[in-house]
This record gives structure tokens, C-alpha cells and sequence, in this order.
């Protein structure tokens, strides 16, 4: 998987490209923690591009909820495919990982 960040704020917008799986869960959690230090609390996950969430992924998807909570903050998903989105619902993670789309994703991206 790869990826860019956007910040305005204390807003990220994470665009990441390719499977989010065991690969890939590291190197995002250490993406999360260097956009905290620079002083993001709200994280706008774009996944429009990600074809495949491992469980791997869910609990990096988690962990980056569980560390911005920790501090007042908030982590929202931007676009996942239909696929992904009932993953999540299934596992009952909508309330901890909201979706978001159209202009309610960009709205918050841009802030």
C-alpha cells in the first residue's frame, strides 16, 4: 500500500492507494503517530483507492481510532468501497470508524 497526507489544521486527509493488510499495518500506524505530532486530532482516511482491508488492516484501522480518542480526537473513512463498508458494519465498527462521503468528506478534508 502506499500513501500521502494533506494537513490544514488540525486536519490529516490520508489518501492511501493498493491493500491494506499485514504489509502495510506498521508503516500506517508510524504515519498515524507522526501526524499526531504534528499536531493532528482529526484524521480523514480517503480508502476510494484501497480494493482489499486484511484484518490486519481493521486493527490498524482501530488502533489509529484508539490513539486519537486518546487525545479528544476523531478518525473518519472516506469512501471505501461497498465491500469494505459492510465488512465494517458487520463487525459493528461504524460507530468507531464513520464513514464518510461526498461533500461531507470533502468538507472535512478541507478544513
Amino acid at each position: 500500500m502506499t500513501y500521502h497526507t494533506q494537513m490544514s489544521g488540525d486536519v490529516a486527509k490520508l489518501i492511501l492507494k493498493g491493500d491494506f493488510d499485514v504489509f502495510s499495518r506498521e508503516e500506517f500506524l508510524g504515519e498515524i503517530d507522526r501526524l499526531m505530532a504534528r499536531g493532528a486530532r482529526r484524521l480523514v482516511i480517503d480508502m476510494r483507492r484501497v480494493p482489499f482491508v486484511s484484518s490486519n488492516g481493521v486493527s490498524a484501522l482501530l488502533g489509529a481510532h484508539v490513539r486519537l480518542r486518546r487525545v479528544g480526537g476523531s478518525v473518519a473513512l472516506a469512501h471505501p468501497i461497498r465491500e469494505i463498508r459492510e465488512t465494517l458494519e458487520l463487525l459493528g465498527l461504524s460507530d468507531r470508524l464513520p464513514v464518510l462521503d461526498g461533500q461531507e468528506a470533502f468538507g472535512l478534508a478541507q478544513r
